[in-house]
């Protein structure tokens, strides 16, 4: 890759570098997002809902709107719910199958592998998978079905792989790519450079703080 065709030199009036801009910017929503995912990992309730914070603010700013939506509904959750069930919904996002400490994953994710075993059980009972009834049964099962086939399997010596993928050496590639934004000089704020695909990215998002508490406000009144 050669950076000098990604990068355009900028006018010189100009002093700001969009080029150290995007650099700072994908740092920051990267380490961000890796706070998130070890938060989840340590099932963390309290640190997941403070990123949820940032999240919602970040998709307000950058125009998604059904995301900042559902951020803002989980958050408004949280304050506007009873005690008790506001500590349930701070601690309760989490599934720790392998009794492990930090080995949580999110209940979105347990569910899709519970899925997976319907689906699975659901291919042995032939024609009879398009009734309602049968349908419903194996659903009922899944846990039981779950446990017996765990059981079963460690009965019988079966090897289960962790779920996990293999993970292979990526310091001669991180090394490649190291060199390559040295290179570039993207850690340098004075450096006159722009990203062709992104000539007006800046490094702080601008939010508006009263189109902010008029959406809140609207938001909130519509849920009433």
């Amino acid at each position: 890759m050669n950076l000098d065709t990604v990068f355009k030199k900028k006018k010189e009036e100009e002093t700001a570098s969009t080029v150290y801009d995007y650099t700072s910017l994908v740092i920051s929503l990267g380490l961000l997002y890796l706070d998130f995912k070890d938060a989840v990992r340590e099932g963390d309730g309290e640190r997941v809902l403070r990123i949820w914070k940032y999240f919602m603010l970040i998709w307000k700013v950058t125009g998604h709107k059904n995301y900042a939506c559902e951020a803002f509904t989980l958050l408004s959750q949280y304050i506007l719910l009873p005690p008790h069930l506001a500590e349930q919904l701070k601690w309760s996002r989490f599934v720790n199958t392998h009794g492990l400490p930090g080995h949580n994953i999110s209940c979105d994710l347990h569910m899709e592998h519970l899925n997976r075993l319907v689906k699975t059980a659901m291919e042995g009972l032939g024609s009879n998978k398009k009734k309602k009834k049968a349908m419903l049964r194996t659903g009922k099962a899944v846990g039981m079905l779950a446990t017996f086939s765990e059981t079963f399997d460690e009965g019988a010596g079966v090897y289960k792989p962790s779920g996990r993928h293999a993970k292979k050496s990526w310091l001669q590639d991180l090394t490649k790519v190291v060199q390559e934004l040295l290179k570039g000089d993207v850690f340098n704020e004075k450096t006159l450079k722009t990203h062709k695909s992104f000539p007006r990215v800046k490094r702080c998002m601008k939010l508006d703080e009263q189109q902010l508490k008029d959406w809140i406000i609207n938001r909130l009144m519509s849920s009433i």
